[in-house]
This record gives structure tokens, C-alpha cells and sequence, in this order.
């Protein structure tokens, strides 16, 4: 009985060292590659993140030097319908989670669940 209890401790002591190492051997190679190391710093682009607590939303120029995104999202088709927007803001994930929960309060199970599980739109 003790010598079972016994493996039975070493085996999560393992397994948490195994996690432990692995995470950071993991980290370590991804930490390694690189991305676009050839930079153009004269075209900088204002990026922000726009977040209610709930939601998080990328928030980017509506025209810059390498899109128009006026060509692509009409001002009809947004909540606004301002022509004078000067920024445009794209959130993702669940669409029903994205419009049904505007606070943590309106959360439903359902909703949840669909979100969770790749269900919904």
C-alpha cells in the first residue's frame, strides 16, 4: 500500500519536472525564431487594442500605405455609417458570444458553451 502511494507521488512529481521542462525547452526554440528581420522603421503603422473587459478588439487606420480597409469594409456595413472614421476596429472569436455578452453579467451557459466548443458562427 505504501510503496503504491509511493509511485504514485513520485509519478506527479515527474510529471510536473516533465511540464516544468518542457515548457521552457518549448519557449526557449519558439524564443529562437526569428520573424521579418528586415524592418522598414519609416512606415511606422499606430496599432491598438481595444479592450470592454470582455471583449478585445484590434483597432487599426482605415487607409495607410499598404491597405484601404474603406475599400474592403463599407461604411454602410458598420454600426456608425460614418464616412469620417479615421480608425476601424476588428474583433474575433464567437459571434454570438461577441454580441450577445456585453458584460460578464450577460453571460449565459449556452452561450458559453458554443464559444468554448467552436459551436457557434
Amino acid at each position: 500500500m505504501i510503496k503504491r502511494v509511493l509511485k504514485i507521488i513520485l509519478f506527479a512529481i515527474l510529471a510536473i519536472i516533465s511540464f516544468i521542462l518542457i515548457y521552457v525547452f518549448i519557449t526557449l526554440i519558439f524564443s529562437i525564431i526569428t520573424v521579418n528581420k528586415k524592418v522598414d522603421y519609416e512606415s511606422n503603422i499606430d496599432i491598438y487594442i481595444h479592450t470592454n473587459g470582455v471583449h478585445t478588439d484590434i483597432v487599426l487606420p482605415i487607409k495607410f500605405d499598404t491597405i484601404d480597409w474603406s475599400k474592403k469594409v463599407k461604411y454602410s456595413d458598420t454600426k456608425g455609417n460614418d464616412t469620417t472614421m479615421k480608425y476601424i476596429s476588428f474583433g474575433w472569436g464567437d459571434r454570438g458570444f461577441y454580441l450577445e455578452t456585453p458584460t460578464w453579467a450577460d453571460l449565459k451557459f449556452s452561450i458559453a458553451f458554443n464559444a468554448a466548443f467552436g459551436l457557434g458562427k
